[in-house]
């Protein structure tokens, strides 16, 4: 059983578990990220082109 210390102040808050920049992405990830979407970029643009060049028209969407 512990013993009551008798005071109302909040024990101090420390760092705990999580480093400081827990949530906040790293350069190496914003970068990956921004090649994979780069890629699936080109790849949804090359699609929709060669479809409308496959139906004849501008717009594949009738």
């Amino acid at each position: 059983m512990r013993a009551s210390t008798g005071t109302t102040v909040p024990a101090a808050e420390g760092r705990g578990l999580q480093s400081p920049a827990y949530g906040t992405p790293s350069p190496d990830l914003l970068a990956r990220a921004d090649r994979g979407l780069a890629r699936f970029l080109a790849r949804h643009t090359e699609d929709q082109a060669g479809r409308r060049h496959a139906e004849g028209g501008e717009d594949s969407q009738r």
